[in-house]
C-alpha cells in the first residue's frame, strides 16, 4: 500500500469513523482472467478498521451494501471485464448517488465523526481495458471522460463528506493509476491512500496502516499523471480489431519503450514538457509516518560497472525500510 499524500491527519487515533462511497461496501479484490480471486473469506474495508480497533458507522454502511448488492457487476451495476469479450464487457463505475444517502444515515454522521474513510475503486484486467469515452456509459459524463477520472457521483460523494467530517482519507481501489491531482490539491481531503487490488487478505493491512501500527512503506510502481488523455499511449487505444479474424483485438504499442514513466523522464529532459505539471505522483513515489536523511558514502565507477553506498537515517519517526532509486542519466529519444 502507497501513502501518497498526508497532511498530517496519519496515522489517527482509533475512534469512530464513517465508510463512503460503494467501494467501501464492494472492494475490488482482483481483475478479470488470471487477476481474479475468491473473495468468499476476504477481509473487507469494515473488518480491516475493526480490526484495528475502530468503531465503524453501520447506518451508512448498510446501506451502501444494500445498493451494492442491487446492482452487482454482474448485472452491469459495476465495470464487470469478460476477458477477451468486449461485447459483453460493461463499464459503469457505479458509485451510489449522493441523493439516496437517506436521512438516516446522514443524521449518522454527527455520532461517527472522527474520520470521513472514502473509498473510490475501479474494476479492470487481463482481457479488457477501461473506457476511454465514458459517455456511452454515464449520462452524466462529459464529452471525453475517460474512466480514469472521478466522475460527478464521485465529486459529489467528496463533496458531501468535506461539508460533514473535519479529517477525510480517500483510499483508491485500483490496480491502475489514476488522474488524482485535484485530490492532492483539494485541501479538504488531508490524505491518500492506493492501495491497489488487494487479494483476498490484503485488506487486513489497512487498518493498521491507519492507526499508525503498521507504517507503510510501498511505491508506486508507474507514473500517476495528471491528465492521461495528453499521453500518447492514449491515442492508441482504443476498439482496434484485425480485418482477417473475428474477433482479434490488438493495441499498436508506437511509443516503444517510451511509456510510462520512461517517456515524462525523457520528454522532460527534452523540454518536451514540464515534470511538475504533467506528473502527481512520480515512479517510485510513497510517503511513510518517517522522516529520513541520506547521504553518498561513496562510490566507484568502472565504465558500465560500479558501486555506490548510501548511508540512511531516521531523523523523525520509528525504523522503517527505506527505498532509494539511482537514476544513470536520461535516455534520447
Amino acid at each position: 500500500m502507497v501513502l501518497l499524500k498526508n497532511s498530517g491527519a496519519l496515522p489517527m487515533n482509533a475512534g469512530k469513523v464513517t465508510l463512503l462511497g460503494r467501494g467501501a461496501a464492494d472492494p475490488i479484490y482482483g481483475g478479470s482472467g488470471s487477476g481474479g480471486a475468491d473473495t468468499s473469506t476476504a477481509v473487507d474495508f469494515k473488518t480491516s478498521l475493526e480490526t484495528a480497533g475502530f468503531t465503524v458507522n453501520d447506518t451508512v454502511y448498510t446501506q451502501l451494501d444494500e445498493y451494492a448488492k442491487a446492482s452487482p457487476a454482474s448485472e452491469g451495476g459495476r465495470t464487470n471485464i469478460v476477458m477477451d469479450e468486449p461485447d459483453k464487457s460493461t463499464y459503469k463505475i457505479g458509485e451510489m448517488p449522493v441523493d439516496q444517502y437517506s436521512q438516516a444515515s446522514r443524521d449518522s454522521f454527527a455520532q461517527f465523526h472522527d474520520a470521513a474513510v472514502v473509498v473510490i475503486g475501479r474494476g479492470g484486467g487481463e482481457g479488457g481495458d477501461l473506457a476511454t469515452d465514458m459517455t456511452e456509459w454515464d449520462d452524466a459524463a462529459s464529452d471525453g471522460e475517460h474512466q480514469l477520472e472521478l466522475n460527478s457521483d464521485e465529486k459529489e460523494t467528496l463533496a458531501l463528506t468535506e461539508q460533514n467530517f473535519d479529517t477525510v482519507v480517500v483510499v483508491i481501489n485500483t490496480s491502475t493509476s489514476m488522474e488524482l491531482g485535484t485530490l492532492e490539491d483539494d485541501p479538504e481531503v488531508d490524505a491518500i491512500l492506493h492501495v491497489g487490488s488487494p487479494g483476498v487478505n490484503g485488506l487486513s493491512a489497512l487498518g493498521r496502516i491507519l492507526s499508525g501500527e503498521v507504517n507503510p512503506s510501498g511505491r508506486t510502481t508507474d507514473i500517476f499523471s495528471a491528465d492521461f488523455t495528453a499521453d500518447p499511449t492514449f491515442k492508441n487505444f482504443g476498439s482496434h480489431a484485425y480485418s482477417n479474424i473475428d474477433g482479434a483485438h490488438f493495441v499498436d504499442y508506437e511509443e516503444g519503450i517510451y511509456s510510462g514513466y520512461r517517456f515524462y523522464e525523457t520528454a522532460a529532459v527534452e523540454g518536451f514538457l514540464d515534470y511538475e505539471q504533467a506528473v502527481v505522483y512520480p515512479f517510485g513515489y510513497g510517503l511513510s509516518y518517517t522522516t529520513f536523511e541520506h547521504s553518498v558514502a561513496s562510490q566507484r565507477m568502472e565504465g558500465p560497472d560500479g558501486q555506490i553506498t548510501v548511508e540512511v537515517s531516521v531523523t523523525i519517526g520509528r525504523p522503517l525500510h527505506s527505498v532509494r532509486s539511482l537514476c544513470e542519466s536520461s535516455v534520447s529519444i
